[in-house]
């Protein structure tokens, strides 16, 4: 396997994006609980999302949103690391079993510590609490843990570009169905994906500092 060696502009960018999303996430947390500009924006897109949504649309956003469940991506998040296993690329492995289950049991434990209640016209039942959005949060995770991990088998700059374009797109898409069948406020999400790019950057800052790419592997 290729070395995968940051450069120093990346590393700036991605101590700059983990320190950002972890204010972000406090930020938000620390203010959904109140009546404020926050939770205004909240109930206003909310309510723009009641009044133009589709059978058409909803039915789509269902398909993705379910294509996409959070057991899902945790379940392929865990076949990877049964990939990296195999390939005797044990550190990996090991870092993203316990990134894997860091995420899972943080967002759990932050929705039962917020308790914030799921929007009251949402066209799915959901019986867990709202905050944050655990597809926004295992979406960034997952998709971003798949890009930094294969990405640098790709030589040309433009496909690379391209994978991280797609990538975001998907993200978003995955996380605009839950704010588009309003289960979830439109801050939950913006929480799952502050806090999933701090759990993705704490990742890729241990994977550097651990030496995972030292030796020779092949995918």
């Amino acid at each position: 396997m290729i070395k995968r060696e940051l450069k120093e502009r990346e590393k700036i960018v991605i101590y700059l994006l983990l320190v950002i999303s972890l204010f972000s996430f406090i930020f938000l947390l620390l203010n959904i609980s109140n009546t404020n500009v926050l939770t205004d924006l909240d109930k206003k897109i909310n309510l723009q999302m009641e009044n133009n949504q589709s059978s058409f649309l909803v039915a789509a956003s269902k398909i993705i949103s379910a294509i996409f469940d959070q057991a899902i991506f945790v379940a392929l998040l865990l076949f990877i690391t049964l990939y990296l296993f195999y390939k005797k690329r044990k550190k990996e492995a090991i870092c993203l079993i316990f990134l894997t289950a860091i995420s899972f049991s943080l967002e759990q434990l932050i929705k039962i510590v917020t308790q914030r209640v799921r929007p009251l016209n949402a066209v799915v039942f959901e019986k867990t609490f709202s905050f944050p959005s655990g597809h926004a949060l295992m979406a960034v995770i997952f998709i971003g843990t798949l890009v930094y991990l294969f990405e640098h088998h790709i030589k040309s700059n433009k496909r690379r570009n391209f994978l991280t374009i797609i990538s975001v797109l998907l993200i978003i898409l995955i996380s605009s169905t839950r704010i588009y069948m309003n289960v979830h406020w439109f801050t939950d999400v913006l929480a799952g994906f502050a806090l999933g790019i701090f759990l993705l950057m704490s990742y890729i800052i241990i994977i550097q500092h651990t030496d995972i790419f030292k030796t020779k592997q092949s995918l």
